[in-house]
């Protein structure tokens, strides 16, 4: 972790459906760390619909030999989406308690924007996804910024033990040299130009 001022950065925004709060202009000045991220802000407020006594066994008989009707697939898509969420959050609440406990200053997941260098969005713009939708945004940060690995926060089913550990590993910034590295961020951002769909930075 370290305080930055107008340091250069880029953040990559690959989905606007979040609203009017994504649109940055160039010139915009906007506070980070304030109030819940986007990433979190989803899972946090979501009510997710589905029976928490589901009986899997019952549903794969019910569906066995059956053709999937649309109901069928969407029904399916939503388990998955609700146990992938749920892993998630999981893993989250671990990272942001290890945080807490280790170092309370570290941008949290929670608040934080995650950022790049130049030389990461080759990796970052195919991994995240929507690239073809996807804006570049170059940025003057100052505040405190945190260098780690993305590969500490991959999902997984292994023990909360296991987790903990990644989440120890991730805070203390090991291996923040080799491919897989970002940077969260808190403070003040300035957006100092906007690259739209084309990688042109």
């Amino acid at each position: 972790m370290q305080y930055v001022n107008e340091a250069e950065y880029y953040h990559i925004q690959r989905n606007k459906r979040w609203g009017d709060r994504d649109n940055w202009n160039v010139g915009d000045v906007i506070e980070i760390g304030k109030i819940q991220n986007k990433f979190m802000e989803s899972r946090y407020s979501t009510d997710y619909k589905i029976d928490p006594e589901l009986n899997f066994e019952s549903v794969i008989l019910k569906l066995q030999g059956k053709p999937l009707d649309k109901m069928d697939r969407r029904f399916l898509q939503d388990i998955s989406n609700v146990w992938r969420e749920y892993i998630t959050k999981t893993r989250e609440y671990i990272f942001e308690y290890e945080r807490v406990r280790i170092n309370n200053k570290l941008p949290s997941r929670f608040r934080c924007l995650f950022v790049t260098d130049k030389e990461g969005i080759k990796y970052w713009l195919p991994l995240l996804g929507n690239a073809d939708e996807a804006s570049i945004y170059k940025l003057a940060l100052t505040g405190i910024i945190h260098k780690t690995n993305e590969k500490f926060v991959r999902l997984n089913t292994n023990s909360q033990e296991f987790n903990h550990e990644q989440a120890r590993k991730y805070w203390a910034g090991e291996d923040a040299e080799q491919q897989g590295y970002e940077y969260l961020f808190e403070g003040k951002v300035k957006v100092l130009d906007v690259v739209n769909k084309v990688y042109q930075v």
